[in-house]
Formats: C-alpha cells, structure tokens, sequence
C-alpha cells in the first residue's frame, strides 16, 4: 500500500518492480486483501491481470542490443513464449553472430515486473509502465489490410488495381510477391 513517500495517490494499489514484482499467485491474495477495494474482485485468473506492460526503455543499454547474449527477462517471464520471445537479428556492428531481442508482446503481458526485477543492467532497460504510457494508440482511419481481410474475407483494395506509389527512383514495386525492391539488386 502507498504511503506518503511514495509519490502516489494514497490508497493506490502499487508495487515497485525493481524491489520486489508480482509473484502472479493463482489465488490472487493481494485482491483479497486490498483495503481499498481498488483491485477488482472480478480478476480471477492472474494471467488475465493488466497491472501495466512491458516495455525495453533503453535499447542502447541493453547488451542483448550490444551483441552480448542475455536472455533473463525473456526466462523470468511467467508467459514465457507468449509474453515475451526472443528475436535474432543480424548484428550489424560486428557482421557476425546474431542479436537475441527480447520481443514483447502486448497481448499477453500482465505487467508483472519480473523481468524489471531480473534484469542485470544497474538500472533496469526493461520496465513495467502503465498500459496508457507502454502504448501508442493509431488513428482510427488507418486500417491493417491482413486484419481487415481476416474480419471481412476480403482485401481492403481491389487486387487488380495498381497501386501508385512514390519511390526513389532506384526502388520499385512487384505486386505479384516480392513486393518493395533496389532497381539496381
């Protein structure tokens, strides 16, 4: 519980990751024992838990994004695999060897601040913050094609038409499959 050196609203529910993150227990006790009342008695499953997201703040500090391989928030994870994966890609800096990103994935994170709590870096890269703060929010006019196909059954766009598109003259355009590419490949 907050307490007034806190800089929270007193009364807040609120955890600090770095010094000890949600355990996730199955029975959720902290709901039960809310004074408050301000965690929803309706959470009856931890895993579908929103205490805020993970989000890697710093990816200069990362050493994953340096070429050293650590994977701890991605095995801290209690949604290992869904929350968080690890992604490789080519280290650019050395030529060699692959990156291993720790991915996250929105949908499945519950913000329990495991993988803040674990992160080896003095101060953490890796942070729980709150949804609104973790997250973009895209204009309502703009629509995901392989999203609006799956609702609809149907491209947003006749596939016969040719699209125009304002490229650099050494790029172009194949509609058939290989999408953008250099003129010059």
């Amino acid at each position: 519980m907050v307490t007034l050196k806190d800089n929270v609203a007193l009364g807040t529910p609120f955890f600090t990751a770095r010094k000890a993150a949600c355990e996730m227990c199955e029975d959720i006790p902290c709901v039960v024992a809310c004074p408050t009342g301000a965690l929803s008695k309706q959470l009856t499953n931890i895993n579908d838990a929103q205490m805020g997201l993970a989000k890697i703040v710093d990816t200069q500090g990362c050493i994953a994004y340096q070429g050293l391989r650590c994977e701890v928030c991605f095995n801290v994870c209690p949604a290992q695999g869904k929350a968080i994966t690890i992604e490789m890609k080519h280290n650019e800096c050395s030529g060699k060897h692959a990156l291993f990103i720790s991915m996250v994935h929105y949908d499945s994170c519950t913000g329990c601040g495991k993988y803040e709590q674990a992160c080896i870096m003095e101060e953490a890269v890796i942070k729980v913050l709150p949804i609104k703060l973790a997250m973009g929010k895209r204009q309502e006019h703009y629509k995901l094609g392989w999203e609006e196909k799956k609702k609809s059954g149907n491209f947003l766009v006749k596939q016969d038409i040719k699209h125009q598109y304002s490229l650099l003259k050494s790029r172009d355009y194949d509609y058939n499959g290989k999408g953008l590419f250099d003129i010059y490949d």
